[in-house]
């Protein structure tokens, strides 16, 4: 996170920044900056330039994942704001479905085997 890069004092933030960087990693196979971008990070003048494995990712994950690596910690995205953010629930959601297509999944294989 900027803040950690400028040696100042941080908190919370910083672990959603942490979030941002992984979910981006996740999602795309790499890291979110290179080495020039670090330097321009630390000198503030941060401008977040996805690389190409962007366009093929949604727009709710695209604007989860900018709210994390907001520059300004005070604007980030806090854990509570991204645990509601649209994108997570939509995951929320399928998650749920699918655990119930399981269940019941799992219950027409027990009377399949009996």
């Amino acid at each position: 996170a900027p803040e950690v890069l400028k040696e100042l004092d941080h908190g919370k933030p910083v672990d959603m920044w942490a979030i941002g960087v992984i979910t981006y990693f996740l999602l795309c196979g790499n890291i979110p900056f290179g080495d020039g971008e670090l330097m321009a990070i630390i000198q503030a003048d941060y401008r977040f330039e996805p690389q190409e494995c962007w366009e093929r990712i949604s727009e709710r994950a695209k604007d989860f994942i900018s709210k994390l690596l907001n520059v300004d910690p005070d604007s980030r995205f806090t854990a509570h704001q991204a645990l509601n953010h649209s994108w997570l629930c939509l995951i929320k959601l399928v998650i749920h479905l699918v655990a119930l297509m399981l269940v019941e999944f799992s219950k027409k294989l027990s009377i399949l085997l009996e």
